[in-house]
């Protein structure tokens, strides 16, 4: 809703459409230029399920799209999911770290 209210703010309404969905069921009929992962979402999936969505995200994005997988939210206590653990999905992808010095900071990867 955020980044809805924004883009009107801005004029950029008919560009933009923010969708959330499960990632284990279901993905929209949609080609992303932009695609915002949640470590914490994909980390709850059984491994065998998350490859999948993580091949249909993959396979769905238009050409030059951009993956963000944010950084794992810190809790006391229990060790997260971290976004690094999803990088192994990206070996085809050009991934840029959001901080080389700093663990847990996320990262984007860019579909050739």
């Amino acid at each position: 809703e955020a980044v809805e209210a924004r883009a009107a703010a801005e004029g950029l309404r008919s560009r933009i459409q923010a969708l959330v969905v499960s990632m284990a069921n279901w993905f929209p009929d949609v080609t992303p230029t932009l695609t915002v992962i949640e470590p914490k979402a994909v980390g709850a999936l059984d491994p065998q399920v998350r490859t999948r969505a993580m091949n249909s995200f993959k396979s769905q994005t238009a050409s030059r799209g951009v993956h963000f997988v944010l950084p794992a939210d810190r809790t006391d206590g229990v060790i997260p999911f971290a976004a690094e653990a999803l990088q192994e999905h990206y070996a085809d992808w050009w991934v840029q770290r959001t901080r080389s010095d700093h663990s847990n900071w996320g990262f984007l990867a860019i579909k050739p």
